[in-house]
């Protein structure tokens, strides 16, 4: 069975709408983030490991990068790309370091 596909191919999860939650998230919604949470965890963690040299820093990456994607939701915009591909990018900007450690200042996909 083949590793995990390309980033440019990233499925969402099944009957989520990550869309519609990220816009629901912008708005402060807890109850939307939350279930993006449950839905994308797995997904990004695992990116979030390969990354990092241990696990501890694997959870810290993809903490910072769940918090960055909290603050920055509002600028998410599909017409660029999958809810979870940016997300996925985020997890890689955090761990390249190309947000500068200041968090959301990135706005696209």
């Amino acid at each position: 069975m083949p590793r995990s596909s390309p980033v440019g191919r990233i499925s969402e999860p099944a009957s989520i709408d990550l869309e519609s939650l990220l816009a629901r998230a912008s708005t402060g919604d807890q109850d939307a983030f939350a279930a993006i949470y449950d839905a994308t965890a797995p997904r990004l963690y695992g990116v979030a490991s390969r990354l990092s040299a241990s696990p501890a820093e694997a959870e810290d990456l993809a903490s910072s990068a769940y918090l960055d994607i909290w603050r920055a939701a509002a600028h998410f915009d599909a017409q660029r790309c999958s809810a979870l591909l940016w997300m996925v990018a985020a997890v890689h900007r955090r761990a390249s370091g190309a947000d500068g450690g200041r968090g959301p200042a990135w706005h696209g996909g």
